[in-house]
């Protein structure tokens, strides 16, 4: 387990809402669940650092691997 901080503008990218059902709508949806909003802390498993790292990057270029990667750039370093 991972605790990572997300800053205000991380937490809003975060927070905002999702529509539909698929893969990255559901990790985002997870993630959002796990947040603590009034401290910024997120508690990472494993198996969710992976999936951030494979939906930000092994997906292609897009509007939700661009919202990963502004949430999270400043902190794949720490899920390694």
């Amino acid at each position: 387990m991972k605790t990572v901080t997300l800053d205000a503008a991380e937490i809003a990218r975060l927070m905002e809402p999702t529509v539909g059902q698929g893969g990255f709508q559901s990790l985002l949806q997870y993630l959002q669940g796990k947040l603590n909003q009034q401290t910024g802390r997120i508690d990472l498993t494993d198996e969710d650092r992976g999936k951030i790292c494979r939906y930000a990057y092994d997906y292609g270029n897009g509007g939700w691997e661009y919202q990963l990667t502004s949430i999270f750039r400043n902190h794949l370093g720490e899920m390694n």
